[in-house]
């Protein structure tokens, strides 16, 4: 299934739900409507730049399930709560843990959709 631009503009408004939600005020946004990485299939994904605060949000264009408004925000649900940790992230990026650090960011997250996403949505 593709990904439309009605599409792409819901899930940045989300994306702005979800940061309003979470206080994450101190990254600048910017959004792109394509698949970032095609080795590593994903609906959304984001890429950040610790050092200036850049955060670049994708929609991807391709996705291997049917779109539905709930599946965008769930994935900007996703994508912007994972920012919670990108300190932690960066920090951990370059020590012997730092496969052990994915795992654990996204069973936090999926946690929190689990709970607090279909609470809230």
């Amino acid at each position: 299934m593709k990904t439309t631009k009605a599409d792409f503009e819901y899930f940045k408004k989300c994306c702005q739900k979800w940061i309003d939600f979470w206080g994450l005020y101190q990254f600048n946004f910017e959004y792109f409507h394509e698949d970032r990485d095609e080795t590593v299939p994903a609906r959304a994904s984001y890429e950040s730049y610790h050092s200036s605060q850049g955060i670049n949000i994708y929609l991807s264009t391709d996705w291997e399930v049917s779109i539905t408004k709930e599946k965008i925000d769930l994935c900007a649900f996703h994508e912007i709560t994972e920012l919670l940790l990108v300190p932690l992230r960066a920090k951990a990026f370059y020590s012997f843990a730092h496969q052990e650090i994915e795992h654990d960011t996204h069973e936090i997250i999926r946690r929190l959709e689990n709970c607090v996403f279909k609470r809230l949505k």
